[in-house]
């Protein structure tokens, strides 16, 4: 089977080999860009003028203004010039103002860096080897933005996701755009090289000598046209029935009028296959309109970042710590082996190998490919990166063979795999796995070997493997990177069953944890679990009670697959999730009437905000549920609550039992129970947790 290292080989060899001209291509289409937008937005400025002045209107303007005109262009930023002898100023070519009807001054060139970026971006000021250059490497190019798909693909499959790496998902971003940008400058050096001609059908007609002379502003073609539909016309130099008008259309059709009677002489029509050509001409260039030359703008940008990004993957990977020859190694405490796809499994090496150092043990970082375990002294972590669906990174297609090349490790020696995931994909820190079966199998000491998993490269749940590790090993605790994990706003979690009550369809589980916590979860935050087999995360809001036991409130969802699992689960059973601090949602200190407002699950938070408010604070809970005995698995906490005085009232409301009106929870906000008249005080705050439809 075709590996796919080979492709990121031919991807990086193209990437070389046309660098110098797609970074020359990419500045200079990016400066060309910037110039069409600016002229796309000019025209738009002009485009009711020239939508509603024809070009008699233009031609009457012109009257008092010229001895003589030659040729008259409209170009793309919707500017009109007129190439005569003006009455006050000497033969040129002039700009001509449409609103205020007179000329603004001699034409002038485009800016000198935009000529210089029209010619290089063309040919490199090569000439034709120039041109042949250029074209060759945008045809490399193709070759290298498909390599590159095909890269995604066989790493991401065919579902469109963010993969975490910049340079990966920018390519993806610019993947159709760069192709658009490639194909129609190939059609462009195609037509400069004669490979793809213009072709046009010819028409002419005869002049019928009855036709009355006219003045060329009453000519029916000059009325009927607005200046927005052409792009130049050509003044004869004689009015005499031998001579006639060149009017340039932009949609590419040319019609010749009889300079004397304004009659249509011949038309010239452009076929289908140079209608198109000129249409990718115009997307390219981006005088299409505002939105290409804008799309190319961000294009030309967004390359430059790709570019860059491509180039640190390759910096860092040949900047990173290599070890030295193992003839140079001495015994040492811990070797560190890193598998990367992209580089960034080192950071948590170099942070792991600094800890280690402070602590006061010797570490050295390899390189997986470069490392073998014949020559070394001490313990082993291997801190792999699952590639894309469950793959090694590219360049270790091969690992397998290389473990069988190895000869033993160290016979005092452990070995721990930490593998870095995505759980996004239902083959999480599948290699990390992969490779710690492998070790075992080529150890044959399955108790030397353990396996653990960080997921989207989070720094506190790699302090909880670097944690589990130093355990492992008889080493002290080591802190990494701690200012980093303070800054993230969610953590891992892994709890173990302890109490579960309630009935079929509401059932509430309490939690205790399992190791040192990272940080400390509130009541109100989030906890995301993933049921196995499934490859999102469901959110309920935590518990925390004042004992540090959590708790959710679950309700049973007909095919729900986390819900269902949640409820086969046993006192003792082991999750894992991840908590998300979720900040407006923490009860402060407050003297207010509080209360609690619930519906169904979302009783579970309140029930940590209860148990943690002061002795007689008086506050009131709304529970709307089913029926009674949804309600049942809550009275011992409810009990508790009141007799030291944190709830002084417990009101619920039963959706298939109502009592006195009440059915659902908001209608206690309607009833004239006396205990609930304190609502309306403006120093009540209210914390509600339910639908949306209790608002």
């Amino acid at each position: 089977m075709f590996q796919s290292v080979w492709l990121r080989r031919i991807h990086r060899f193209l990437a070389v080999w046309v660098s110098v001209a797609f970074v020359l291509v990419i500045v200079t289409g990016t400066i060309l860009a910037w110039y069409a937008t600016g002229c796309n937005i000019g025209a738009q400025g002009n485009a009711s003028l020239m939508n509603s002045t024809s070009i008699s209107d233009l031609m009457i303007s012109f009257q008092d203004q010229f001895d003589f005109i030659d040729a008259i262009e409209f170009d793309e930023c919707g500017h009109v010039f007129v190439r005569g002898e003006h009455v006050d100023y000497a033969y040129g070519t002039w700009e001509w103002d449409i609103q205020l009807e007179n000329v603004i001054g001699e034409r002038q060139r485009a800016a000198s860096v935009v000529q210089w970026a029209s010619i290089l971006h063309r040919s490199f000021f090569l000439g034709t080897l120039g041109r042949v250059w250029a074209a060759v490497s945008t045809v490399l190019f193709l070759v290298l933005t498909l390599t590159g798909l095909l890269l995604w693909l066989k790493t991401h499959g065919f579902k469109l996701k963010s993969s975490n790496i910049l340079h990966v998902d920018t390519g993806l971003v610019l993947f159709i755009p760069l192709c658009i940008l490639s194909l129609t400058g190939l059609s462009m050096s195609a037509t400069h090289f004669g490979l793809w001609k213009f072709k046009s059908t010819e028409f002419t007609s005869q002049v019928p000598d009855e036709i009355e002379v006219k003045d060329f502003k009453e000519f029916e073609i000059f009325q009927a046209h607005a200046l927005a539909e052409i792009q130049s016309i050509d003044f004869p130099f004689a009015f005499d029935e031998e001579e006639w008008f060149q009017v340039r259309f932009r949609n590419g059709i040319e019609v010749s009028i009889n300079a004397l009677k304004g009659i249509e002489m011949g038309e010239i029509r452009p076929n289908a296959k140079s209608s198109l050509l000129k249409w990718m001409a115009d997307v390219h260039t981006g005088y299409k309109g505002l939105g290409w030359s804008l799309l190319w703008l961000f294009s030309g940008l967004a390359s430059c970042l790709a570019i860059w990004t491509g180039l640190q993957i390759w910096y860092r990977k040949k900047s990173q710590i290599r070890a030295a020859s193992f003839e140079e190694i001495s015994s040492f405490d811990v070797a560190l082996v890193v598998a990367s796809q992209g580089g960034t499994t080192w950071k948590f090496a170099d942070e792991f190998k600094e800890a280690l150092g402070l602590a006061g043990y010797n570490a050295r970082v390899f390189e997986f490919e470069k490392f073998s375990p014949d020559a070394i002294q001490g313990n082993v972590v291997f801190m792999v990166a699952t590639y894309g669906r469950g793959a090694a990174p590219e360049h270790l297609w091969n690992w397998r063979n290389q473990i069988e090349g190895w000869i033993s490790f160290p016979e005092n020696s452990k070995v721990s795999v930490i593998g870095f995931g995505d759980r996004k994909y239902e083959r999480f820190a599948q290699f990390g796995k992969d490779l710690a079966e492998a070790l075992v199998a080529k150890i044959d000491k399955e108790a030397l070997v353990t396996s653990h998993s960080v997921n989207s490269q989070n720094w506190a749940e790699f302090q909880i493997c670097v944690d589990r590790v130093c355990k492992e090993f008889a080493l002290p605790k080591c802190s990494v990177n701690p200012q980093v994990m303070a800054d993230e706003k969610s953590f891992p979690i892994t709890l173990q069953v302890h109490h579960v009550s309630g009935t079929d369809s509401l059932f509430w589980i309490q939690f205790v944890q399992v190791g040192n916590p990272s940080k400390k979860a509130k009541s109100g935050d989030l906890i995301a679990l993933e049921s196995p087999g499934s490859n999102s995360e469901r959110y309920y809001s935590l518990s925390v009670q004042p004992d540090g036991t959590y708790g959710i409130c679950v309700r049973l969802v007909e095919g729900g697959k986390c819900s269902t699992w949640l409820s086969k689960l046993q006192i003792g059973s082991i999750v894992y999730g991840r908590v998300q601090i979720n900040y407006h949602f923490h009860l402060m200190d407050t003297d207010e009437n509080l209360i609690f407002v619930a519906n169904g699950s979302g009783i579970g938070p309140l029930f940590g905000m209860i148990a943690s408010l002061p002795d007689n604070q008086n506050a009131t809970i709304l529970w709307g549920v089913r029926d009674e005995n949804e309600a049942l698995f809550a009275e011992t906490m409810f009990h508790d609550a009141r007799n030291r005085g944190a709830l002084k009232c417990t009101c619920l409301a039963f959706s298939t039992q109502p009592r006195d009106g009440i059915k659902y929870v908001q209608d206690f906000f309607t009833s004239k129970d006396k205990q609930l008249e304190s609502w309306t005080d403006s120093t009540t705050r209210f914390i509600i947790c339910g639908s949306d439809d209790m608002l």
